[in-house]
C-alpha cells in the first residue's frame, strides 16, 4: 500500500492519494484512508451535515469495490477538498469499460451501487483513457465556516 498522506493544507490544497492492488483488504484500506482524510477535514472545517462524511465513505466504498470486482488491478484513489465546498473522489482503474448500471437485484447480487452514487454525488463522470478510466464523484461538504482550510 502506497499512501501519499498530504491531507494537511498546503497552498490551500487538501488531498490524499492511495494506491490499491485489488486484493483482499483493498476496500477496507481505501476506506481507512478516506476516514482519516475526512476526520482531518472535519477538524479544520466541520460539515453542517452530519451525513456528509458517511455519504463520502459510502461513495469511496462503492467506487473501490467496483474497481476491485471488475478490473485486474491495480487502482488509485484520490480524494480532495475543493474550493466550491465539495469532496471530490476519483478512482482510477485499468479497464476502459464504462460502468453500465443494471437493475438492482433483490437477491443481494448487486445493482444498487451506481444508482446510489448518482443520488449521493452532485456530479458523477467517467473519463476513459488508453490505460483505463477515471471515475469522478463530487459530493457536498456543506459548511458555514468562512474561508478555505489551511
Amino acid at each position: 500500500m502506497l499512501v501519499d498522506n498530504s491531507s494537511g493544507a498546503r497552498s490551500g490544497q487538501w488531498s490524499v492519494r492511495h494506491v490499491f492492488d485489488g486484493r483482499h483488504g483493498s476496500i477496507g484500506a481505501a476506506r481507512a484512508v478516506a476516514r482519516d482524510f475526512l476526520a482531518a477535514l472535519h477538524r479544520a472545517r466541520p460539515s453542517d451535515d452530519p451525513r456528509a462524511a458517511d455519504n463520502i465513505l459510502l461513495a469511496v466504498s462503492e467506487l473501490v469495490t467496483n474497481a476491485v470486482r471488475h478490473t485486474a488491478g491495480p487502482g488509485r484513489l484520490h480524494i480532495d477538498f475543493t474550493e466550491d465546498h465539495r469532496v471530490r473522489v476519483t478512482v482510477s482503474d485499468t479497464s476502459a469499460a464504462v460502468p453500465e448500471p443494471r437493475p438492482p437485484q433483490p437477491d443481494g447480487t448487486g445493482g444498487y451501487g451506481w444508482f446510489l452514487l448518482e443520488e449521493l454525488a452532485d456530479t458523477l463522470t467517467v473519463v476513459s483513457h488508453e490505460g483505463g478510466k477515471h471515475i469522478h464523484a463530487a459530493l457536498p461538504w456543506p459548511s458555514r465556516a468562512a474561508g478555505f482550510p489551511g
